[in-house]
């Protein structure tokens, strides 16, 4: 059973060492927005290029996504999803000022809501564009780094390498955790100013 768990390892550590850097590149920058998730994309990047390398091509296809994301929602999508949400009797909101901030951290650091759902709501709501890209590119880098230094870890095979690279992933995971407690805290009793 070891033995069997341990190669099924081995091949999937080779196939992402062996992913063209190009294709995963593309693969990261537009896949997410039809849902796929972005994270194993992180993990195959840090596998396959390094820390370094991966995080600069992760943090430049993260920026191609969530400005790709931002456009469709805010101006493909927003006509007709703004018509089938007013058939409802409900509109849109419109955060601004630090209320718009808030909004787009508190989506960003949800922790089950993919990156294609997060560009979505943003989009829609309207947020502004360079506080959405900074954000966005901040907050989800945080994650990336995690994702990424664990990939990297994998391709040592060493244990503590391993247990050091989940342990980030954790420390990130946890930190995200405890700035949305907070947050959530300190907005409270607060009502953000809609329009």
């Amino acid at each position: 059973m070891i033995e069997e768990i341990s190669s099924l390892w081995d091949a999937i550590i080779s196939i992402a060492e062996a992913a063209p850097p190009l294709e995963l590149f593309v693969a990261m920058s537009v896949l997410p927005l039809v849902g796929v998730p972005v994270s194993p994309f992180w993990v195959a990047a840090g596998i396959r290029m390094g820390p370094v390398v991966a995080m600069a091509a992760s943090i430049s296809a993260l920026a191609i996504n969530v400005a790709l994301g931002y456009w469709l929602a805010n101006r493909a999508l927003r006509g007709p999803l703004s018509l089938w949400i007013a058939e409802r009797g409900y509109s849109i909101p419109r955060p601004r000022g630090a209320s718009e901030t808030q909004f787009i951290i508190m989506i960003r650091i949800a922790p089950p809501l993919p990156l294609a759902v997060q560009n979505c709501i943003l989009g829609l709501v309207g947020v502004g564009f360079g506080r959405y890209m900074f954000f966005s590119i901040l907050l989800q880098a945080a994650y990336a780094l995690g994702f990424v230094w664990f990939g990297y870890a994998l391709t040592g095979k060493k244990l503590w390498h391993i247990v050091l690279g989940a342990g980030t992933l954790a420390a990130i995971l946890l930190g995200m955790n405890l700035v949305r407690s907070a947050l959530r805290a300190r907005f409270r009793d607060v009502e953000p100013p809609l329009t």
